[in-house]
């Protein structure tokens, strides 16, 4: 079993068994795992947020819920008996949380720092010539986004800043518990 060592934030503390298990499961590191639920959650397993921008184009409700503060509209992606309700077991939304990193770790060739932009930012997240790329409306943007640079998405500066703030948080307390 993969190890992580202890924060001394009690509230994230307390998940280290459940994160390891899960991140054994799904072969993926849990120091990972744990750095992002710290971010996401703080460990705290009620968490939720309303996501209304996506529930408006969705047409349904759209929530991150849970110690893994995961979209209920990525939970059902990976597995799709999933409800919202579910993300608040600690154990479902660890599992979920372990997949969908092992998905992107491979997607990302294990890069740390993309795998965590990665979970922030959504699952089309794209990486190219060093630059960061985000998909709007489950479309990628390639080097151009309406024919102008995707740089020019109304979006884009402010995603691109707020994902890199959450991958420096991430990153910070992922060194304080690697083991």
């Amino acid at each position: 079993m993969t190890r992580v060592k202890p924060s001394g934030f009690v509230n994230i503390d307390r998940w280290i068994p459940l994160v390891e298990l899960a991140a054994d499961k799904h072969g993926v590191d849990p120091a990972l795992m744990l750095s992002i639920l710290k971010v996401e959650s703080s460990g705290d397993p009620a968490a939720v947020l309303e996501e209304k921008n996506l529930t408006a184009r969705a047409g349904r409700r759209v929530a991150s819920a849970g110690l893994f503060q995961m979209l209920n509209t990525t939970a059902e992606e990976l597995r799709p008996s999933v409800k919202l309700d579910d993300l608040f077991d600690p154990s479902v939304s660890a599992d979920l949380a372990g997949l969908y990193i092992g998905r992107q770790t491979r997607r990302y060739k294990g890069v740390t720092e993309h795998v965590a932009a990665s979970y922030n930012a959504g699952s089309a997240l794209k990486f190219a010539g060093g630059r960061v790329v985000h998909a709007d409306d489950g479309k990628f943007f390639s080097d151009t986004w309406q024919g102008r640079p995707a740089a020019s998405h109304p979006n884009y500066v402010e995603n691109t800043y707020v994902n890199q703030k959450y991958v420096d948080r991430v990153m910070e307390f992922y060194r304080k518990v690697a083991a």
